[in-house]
């Protein structure tokens, strides 16, 4: 009778840690990373974080006529035309830069971080940017050129017979989402 009990016991026991999956119960969320939703199987989206400190919309204006620019959550940067100035003839919607207008070169390139010197980078064939972050991870600094620095912005007309450049140290209190909500239509 005592080995039925000791087997009923270890085959309870056996089966209760099968039932369990032996895993560390994360919520649903699969070792791979799969997570299920109902019948589809979605991977989870991935957001990278080291470019946050420089996330936002930044006020590119030059000369009246206004520009933001854009940096996305994976550091890709976009710059718009606010077509809703004088310049623009007052149109409520944003526009891609031609390519002699402000920040052109810019326009759809990736920054690149590097951890050691606290840079968020953009390299064009004649311009290099970057913000310098602090060790809160707030903008302290843009620098154009390894050699010309600001806590709060630079403005130049042309740099080695580039289009204008505008960058600042403080986005606005624009979102991304009304930025390109109010794309211009052809």
């Amino acid at each position: 009778m005592q080995k039925a009990t000791q087997l009923l016991l270890i085959t309870t026991f056996g089966l209760t840690l099968a039932g369990c999956g032996g895993g560390g119960g994360d919520s649903g969320t699969a070792s791979t990373g799969v997570v299920p939703t109902g019948n589809v199987v979605t991977k989870p989206v991935v957001v990278e974080t080291k470019f946050k400190p420089v996330v936002g919309v930044y006020d590119a204006t030059f000369n009246n006529d206004k520009f933001v620019m854009l940096i996305d959550q994976t550091g890709k940067v976009s710059v718009f035309n606010d077509l809703n100035d004088a310049a623009g003839n007052n149109q409520a919607c944003y526009r891609a830069p031609t390519a002699t207008e402000v920040n052109a070169s810019f326009d759809q390139q990736q920054l690149s971080y590097d951890e050691n010197k606290r840079h968020f980078t953009l390299k064009t064939s004649a311009v290099q940017a970057a913000w310098e972050v602090d060790a809160n991870n707030k903008i302290s600094f843009v620098i154009l050129n390894g050699s010309i620095t600001s806590a709060t912005s630079i403005r130049l007309s042309s740099l080695n017979g580039s289009h204008p450049i505008v960058l600042s140290t403080k986005a606005l209190d624009l979102s991304a989402d009304t930025v390109t909500a109010n794309l211009c239509k052809k």
